[in-house]
């Protein structure tokens, strides 16, 4: 908010700095409706302020001078309407508040045209009145109301556009999360020695155990859905003819003996959803030579590796201290005699 510096003409305020918290917005309500207004808030520092202001008194069209208690025993106040007064200016009091006036004011002021703020019970009707007054009609700028409309329009346009296009976001990342979360339903399946495909459909919890044992259709790879959360005791007991087994993050619990004398099991890899590797999963997997242990393993199981002959290399994800810490029941000579790779991802 600035005051008006120009050659068109302007309405002077005269007020008491101690009312600058009620007058301003009245000004900068006044600027908004298009009057040309100039108050001393627009002085630079080192001016000499009676020349100053009487310059501007001087060139104004007309002055409003808000009237209240701390006006009234203001001395610039007083002067400003005297000079105003002095030079014959159209003059338009407005009391703030009941004010005391002194007899000398009174004589001075009392003529003159006024509005009474306090005596409205709401701004906008006083605001509507002050805007109203006939002295102030010259020092307005005509509005372009065809302009207004049209940036009015261009306001609700763009609001329009704003709101459609956050619609479109919206529905864009709505579409992005389905097809993510339709890609993250993979189904699986099990391939066997006479090329035959079984699918196991997304959607299955858990592997049964004893459901796939003893070797039956020659179960050669097996790919499970990312549903799975268990793979259950005995699950792939005597499945000899497997050699590769893809386990999802969905897997939490791998019951003992899952993977029991699976000899043509090569190498696996257990997901960093699985805590605990139970009993005898991997017993007698005697082609297995490495495995990708996560740090979230806290416990191997009796058993769990024994006689596993060919294995060498253990990839664990975690440091050696964190290896060091996991609870390694008895029968596991293979695993703790294989390579231990560290921070292995």
């Amino acid at each position: 908010m600035k005051a008006y510096e120009g050659n068109e003409k302007y309405i002077f305020i005269s007020y008491a700095h101690k009312d600058s918290a009620t007058v301003l917005p009245i000004i900068e309500k006044m600027q908004n409706a298009g009057f040309r207004v100039w108050y001393d808030e627009g002085i630079e520092a080192g001016t000499e302020w009676p020349e100053y202001i009487a310059e501007h008194l001087e060139s104004a069209c007309t002055v409003v001078a808000f009237m209240s208690n701390n006006a009234a025993i203001s001395v610039n106040c007083r002067n400003e309407i005297n000079f105003a007064l002095s030079m014959r200016k159209e003059v338009l009091v407005v009391y703030l508040e009941e004010t005391k006036l002194t007899a000398g004011m009174r004589l001075q002021i009392g003529t003159l045209q006024s509005l009474f703020r306090y005596r409205h019970t709401g701004e906008e009707s006083f605001l509507r009145e002050l805007m109203a007054a006939r002295i102030l009609a010259e020092c307005k700028n005509e509005l372009d109301e065809e302009k207004l409309r049209a940036e009015e329009r261009a306001k609700i346009r763009a609001e329009i556009l704003a709101e459609l296009e956050a619609e479109t976001r919206a529905k864009i990342l709505a579409e992005m999360r389905a097809k993510e979360e339709a890609a993250a339903k993979k189904d699986g399946k099990i391939v066997c020695k006479n090329g035959s495909v079984e699918v196991l459909k997304y959607g299955i919890t858990e592997i049964e155990g004893k459901t796939y044992n003893y070797n039956i259709n020659g179960i050669v790879s097996v790919v499970l859905p990312n549903s799975v959360t268990t793979i259950g005791t005995r699950a792939f007991i005597g499945c000899t003819s497997l050699t590769s087994i893809t386990i999802p993050n969905s897997v939490t619990k791998i019951y003992k003996g899952a993977f029991y004398r699976c000899t043509s099991l090569t190498g696996i890899t257990i997901p960093n959803s699985v805590t605990v590797i139970d009993d005898y999963v991997f017993y007698g997997c005697t082609s297995l030579t490495s495995i990708t242990i996560p740090n979230s393993v806290t416990a191997i199981g009796e058993s769990a590796f024994q006689n596993c002959k060919s294995l060498t290399d253990v990839y664990y994800s975690g440091t050696k201290a964190e290896w060091d810490k996991i609870e390694i029941s008895i029968g596991n000579d293979e695993l703790l005699n294989a390579t231990i790779h560290y921070n292995c991802k």
